[in-house]
């Protein structure tokens, strides 16, 4: 709640027990409780990617959608992993700007995610296959920046848009299921 209102604010009161208990200001935005949450978020649509890139291409058929070197990358990083006795399969190699281009290429994948035809409506962030890229790739510049410890260089009202979007997106990558072969 403190997130969505803040992105119209300098600050927020916090109450708890009938009194005020706290300030929020956009500084605390950079502070590590906020970076937490936004890259949990931003982990929680990656593993919904993923369970959805299984549920749709069984037996790695999704390898058929990426280019030959961001696959190449995967089986490099799959072995990599195979030598440390991790217990994983190729698709857990897969970065986000791959899972990315899978739910982009995948019609079937990118039909569930963007809105349906009737409620379409160029306000709606999910509105077209370009606005659901553009999202994706606000969300995988966030997650790097949050990743790899930057300061946070967008506005703070971009950063909020992104963090709702991703929310949003989150709840529709829930929904989605695929039929279990």
């Amino acid at each position: 709640d403190a997130i969505r209102k803040i992105k119209h604010k300098e600050r927020l009161f916090v109450r708890s027990f009938g009194h005020v208990n706290g300030i929020v200001t956009h500084g605390d935005l950079q502070k590590q409780p906020v970076r937490m949450w936004l890259f949990s978020l931003i982990s929680m649509i990656e593993m919904q990617m993923l369970r959805i890139i299984r549920e749709a291409h069984p037996n790695d058929t999704w390898s058929e959608l990426l280019k030959e070197n961001r696959l190449a990358s995967a089986k490099v990083l799959h072995e990599r992993r195979l030598k440390l006795n991790e217990d994983i399969d190729l698709a857990d190699c897969l970065q986000f700007c791959d899972k990315r281009e899978i739910f982009l290429k995948d019609s079937e994948i990118l039909s569930q995610v963007t809105s349906p035809d009737e409620s379409k409506n160029e306000n709606d962030a999910f509105y077209s296959k370009v606005k659901v890229e553009s999202i994706l790739k606000k969300i995988e510049k966030l997650r790097d920046n949050l990743a790899h410890a930057q300061v946070l260089q967008e506005s703070w009202s971009n950063i909020l848009e992104t963090a709702e979007q991703a929310g949003n997106l989150l709840v529709r990558l829930e929904e989605i299921e695929f039929p279990i072969p």
